[in-house]
């Protein structure tokens, strides 16, 4: 299951950074974390990264991100 974080609920919050967000979270279904030697794990791997660079607005939607974190956490 996906929940998306109700803070995204907002009219100025674009449908293709919601887009992004899912294939980020499904991505996280089909990639494997890998272990740690500390007992941790790394969600984010090099493969997880190269895949969601795939995206086809992984660009805009980080530019996105980085301009808007603000607003949305208000």
């Amino acid at each position: 299951m996906i929940r998306i974080n109700p803070w995204l609920d907002q009219k100025f919050v674009p449908l293709w950074f919601l887009e992004y967000i899912l294939y980020h979270e499904m991505l996280h279904a089909v990639v494997p974390d890998k272990p740690q030697g500390n007992g941790r794990r790394c969600v984010h791997t090099d493969e997880f990264n190269r895949r969601e660079r795939e995206f086809r607005f992984y660009k805009r939607a980080r530019r996105w991100e980085d301009e808007n974190l603000r607003a949305l956490l208000q």
